[in-house]
């Protein structure tokens, strides 16, 4: 038989189902009259530091005690009736740390009564909350312990991701969004992130600027003398509010009745608040367009009556009217920002007191 005579075989096509409708998102507008008779209270899980439902970033050099002022402040919401999660990648070493804080803060009790019913549970080794499975189980554990966490401790970043959470701004996005979906959505919870500063600029968080940008308040903290046990925390930004001013923190060592293989007293560290305004240090960019820009708003902020307050539009004009070109005038005003010299605020942006 000639091939080209052979039958032409049937080809059957699978037809593939429709795919299911899905729900119409529904989308409630609100008129600007409804919106102001509404008023949202602010709330506070610790005033005037952790607002409740916000998105917090801590971060700073090593040996400035980010992760003694995050349990700190886990401690002091704890005790105050709200549920503490505390992811802390410390692992063997959380135990002595509770145990400083309450015998230093606490002193009246035993640190077994101080913790005995302290609504605060804690994981002690690192997990991968850049996998969104990962949360789901973390978020099991939660259920299978009882509680509704008001806050959600993560220390450190590095420990708790998968590295690429610092590597671009949307893989930060995502990443602090996961972490919302997965705690403030279905807790209400807060999140306090510890991080670290940069490796060559130490007052900027290391990695991409949405870990700062995205958060609604963020904290830096640093040691002027290393010789010295004060660090200073500074805010750069805080949800819907003027920010808290500077403050100094103080560590102390603190024994925790245990010794060591050789006999000797185990300790930690505890902070307290010293109550002292903490010096700054005089602080100016060193790139030529943000040197130019701030001695520009420092001139603009010097003029009677003015406001001081700059949206993104505003600086584009100031940096034109410097003769900067378009890119060169984002790069100075990035710059600024991610520095310290400006600082969000209602409207826009003002400088920050240690730059004016």
């Amino acid at each position: 038989m000639n091939p080209l005579d052979a039958p032409v075989p049937r080809v059957r096509l699978a037809v593939a189902n429709p795919p299911p409708e899905r729900e119409k998102q529904s989308i409630k507008l609100r008129t600007a009259l409804e919106i102001a008779k509404t008023p949202v209270t602010q709330s506070w899980l610790l005033r005037p530091y952790v607002e409740r439902r916000a998105q917090i970033l801590m971060y700073g050099d090593a040996g400035t005690y980010k992760s003694f002022l995050a349990l700190h402040w886990a401690m002091e919401i704890a005790r105050s009736g709200c549920p503490v999660l505390l992811m802390s990648a410390e692992g063997r070493g959380l135990w002595k740390r509770l145990r400083a804080w309450c015998i230093h803060h606490v002193p009246s009790v035993s640190w077994e009564e101080t913790l005995e019913d302290l609504p605060l549970i804690a994981a002690e080794y690192p997990l991968n909350l850049s996998d969104n499975e990962t949360l789901l189980v973390v978020q099991e554990a939660i259920d299978k312990a009882g509680i509704t966490p008001a806050l959600v401790t993560v220390d450190t970043l590095a420990r708790y991701s998968d590295g690429r959470a610092e590597a671009t701004n949307e893989d930060a996005t995502l990443y602090l969004n996961q972490l919302s979906t997965a705690f403030t959505t279905k807790y209400d919870a807060s999140i306090l992130v510890v991080h670290h500063t940069g490796h060559m600029e130490k007052k900027r968080a290391r990695g991409a600027y949405s870990l700062t940008g995205n958060t609604d308040a963020n904290f830096l903290l640093e040691r002027p003398d290393i010789t010295k046990k004060l660090v200073t925390v500074t805010s750069g930004r805080m949800k819907d509010c003027e920010p808290p001013e500077p403050f100094e923190i103080e560590s102390h060592v603190v024994g925790v009745g245990e010794l060591d293989e050789q006999g000797n007293e185990i300790t930690s560290l505890a902070l307290t608040y010293t109550g002292n305004a903490p010096v700054l240090p005089e602080k100016r960019p060193v790139g030529k367009a943000q040197k130019a820009l701030l001695g520009e708003l420092e001139r603009l902020q010097a003029i009677p009556n003015s406001v001081g307050v700059w949206n993104d539009g505003e600086l584009r004009e100031i940096c034109r009217g410097l003769g900067f070109h378009r890119n060169t005038s984002r790069d100075a005003v990035l710059g600024l920002k991610q520095m310290g010299f400006l600082l969000p605020t209602v409207g826009g942006a003002k400088l920050s007191t240690g730059a004016a």
